[in-house]
């Protein structure tokens, strides 16, 4: 029987000036929206504020719920179930650097945001789709 792991994260989507703040692992090749792991017993709006001063150094200021985002895929071995719940935001400065040696954020234009490498996949999207008409997003990919 394969192993399996379910994951609740909490996802920030900060734009300024026409670009939208991503976070890339070193030794990888992709892109993700910034935030992380929610801990057992923590609301989710907290755990979010906490992975950007963990991360950022910065506070976090929540203006919106946008939707949750639902991922199935097999790595390693391991069945993951990643539920990522997603909030419009705004940090208190726009000069940003990773406090954490293997991250480092990059604003990207969100004319690019959808052409780039960015995971989960599907959650490109639905942002996309949610900075145009506002419309919470509820999606599930397998």
């Amino acid at each position: 029987m394969a192993k399996k792991s379910i994951e609740i994260l909490a996802r920030a989507v900060v734009v300024h000036r026409g670009k939208i703040l991503l976070c890339r692992r070193k030794a990888a090749d992709y892109l993700f929206l910034p935030g992380g792991h929610v801990e057992f017993g923590e609301i989710v709006e907290n755990a979010l504020r906490r992975e950007i001063k963990e991360e950022l150094g910065v506070r976090f200021f929540i203006l919106s719920f946008m939707g949750v985002e639902q991922e199935m895929y097999k790595r390693k071995g391991i069945m993951s179930h990643e539920i990522n719940f997603v909030f419009l935001g705004r940090i208190a400065k726009t000069h940003v650097q990773s406090l954490e040696d293997e991250y480092e954020f990059q604003w990207v234009p969100l004319a690019e945001f959808s052409q780039r490498t960015v995971l989960p996949k599907l959650l490109v999207s639905h942002v996309a789709r949610w900075l145009k008409n506002r419309k919470t997003f509820w999606a599930m990919s397998s």
